[in-house]
């Protein structure tokens, strides 16, 4: 038997493992989270001089309070969108996003503590927080956006402006006089107002979405498009063959995960199984069928199809 190129099956497999789990992304909708954040924070800082006093620490906690609320509705709402679709919430994708996003918040929230028992009173400590605090969450928008829809990127980079644009402000207090009412402005103008923008720019240009023909889709084969089985086929199309030891360690499947979805595959001619009696243990041999072969290249030159015409054609950011 040749022996299994292994380092192949891999890129190949984590190469269509990153395509689907970005798809996952895409089919999250942003725009009712973005919506719903841009409504607190704008409601937040109209709100913001009748219930706070007049300081740097109650600016920065009442704030901060507000940010936790945007984080646990954008949470609620993308946690309920994926169990209407019937998908698991918290993906390897889910992850990412999150992993991407934690730094640049922990930090904008760790500041907080020093710098407010420093000058509690002081306004020009409330007016430098909402430039820090923007360039920090542009940051992690930017770096989130990398496993979401390329508009997030540059929704990350708007805030990184606007922050750096309110921290030259802040500089020149010979034209703009510092106080907290300023600061309030700035918070409400940029992660009230940029997020209800973006949300409803989303839903504005969410048609063009809907105009995308499904015919192509919903051609694919069914029984390689699902996860675990693509992971197979994928994994098996890179070596002439495979021992069900190595296919499971692999793919990092349990023996009854991939039992199941190597019978399914196996019912619809994709994959043959057989015994190995040339060594002292017998092993299960897990060969891509000729049909398999045919139907795996067939079900990527439409997957390439469909790639190539979102390409040409991509739906609003």
């Amino acid at each position: 038997m040749e022996p299994v190129d292994q380092d192949s099956a891999r890129e190949q497999l984590g190469t269509i493992r990153t395509l689907m789990e970005r798809a996952a992304i895409y089919r999250r909708a942003l725009a009712p989270v973005m919506i719903s954040v841009g409504l607190i924070g704008t409601a937040a800082g109209l709100a913001a001089p009748l219930l706070i006093r007049d300081n740097a620490r109650s600016f920065a906690f009442y704030w901060l309070a507000v940010g936790l609320a945007g984080a646990s509705t954008a949470f609620l709402l993308m946690r309920r969108q994926a169990f209407a679709a019937g998908e698991p919430f918290w993906t390897p994708p889910a992850r990412r996003v999150a992993s991407a996003l934690m730094p640049a918040l922990f930090a904008g929230t760790a500041v907080v503590g020093p710098l407010v028992n420093i000058h509690q009173e002081g306004a020009m400590i409330a007016v430098a927080l909402p430039p820090l605090w923007l360039v920090l969450y542009g940051c992690s928008v930017h770096s989130a956006g990398f496993f979401m829809p390329r508009g997030m990127r540059l929704f990350g980079w708007g805030f990184v402006i606007a922050g750096l644009l309110s921290a030259l402000a802040a500089a020149n207090p010979h034209q703009i006089e510092p106080s907290i009412r300023m600061a309030h402005s700035v918070m409400t103008a940029t992660f009230g107002g940029g997020h209800l923008a973006y949300g409803l720019y989303l839903r504005w240009t969410e048609k063009k979405l809907c105009d995308v023909n499904p015919e192509p889709v919903l051609q694919l084969d069914r029984v390689i498009h699902e996860k675990a089985r693509l992971a197979i086929v994928s994994a098996l199309s890179a070596a002439p063959s495979l021992s069900y030891t190595d296919l499971r360690n692999l793919l990092g499947m349990t023996d009854g995960n991939l039992t199941s979805h190597l019978r399914i595959l196996q019912e619809a001619g994709l994959v043959s199984l057989s015994k190995s009696t040339g060594e002292a243990r017998p092993q299960t041999q897990c060969v891509l069928s000729d049909a398999g072969r045919l139907a795996f290249t067939e079900y990527l030159g439409q997957l390439e199809q469909i790639v190539s015409r979102f390409r040409k054609n991509p739906p609003s950011p």
